[in-house]
């Protein structure tokens, strides 16, 4: 049986981060977890989006990351350890708490 309406279609796919979970459970050893999507662009304008799996590690403080350019993708040649990455977030939770506390008279 033929499908309904099929048509043939041109593009190009890639694969992105979509979320990024940290769990920072207490007494328990932290991991980060990154889920990924596949993106098909289609020549039309349009695009599909399906989930494609995660990436599950464990936090260690002393490993290094190495930093791209967000724009084009090239190594910077820097790089940040996890422990600067945890201190940043950390950093970006307190910073946000305080703002909800401030603006609700806490």
């Amino acid at each position: 049986m033929a499908n309904y309406k099929e048509t043939a279609v041109a593009g190009s796919s890639y694969t992105r981060c979509n979320q990024l979970l940290i769990s920072n459970r207490l007494g328990i050893a932290p991991k980060i977890r990154f889920d990924e999507q596949v993106v098909v662009s289609l020549e039309s304008g349009g695009s599909i989006v399906t989930g494609s799996g995660n990436i599950e590690i464990d936090f260690d403080a002393n490993k290094q990351i190495p930093l791209l350019d967000t724009t084009t993708g090239e190594a910077t040649g820097q790089t940040v350890s996890y422990a600067m990455a945890y201190t940043i977030l950390h950093s970006a939770y307190i910073a946000a708490a305080l703002e909800r506390d401030a603006a609700q008279g806490v």
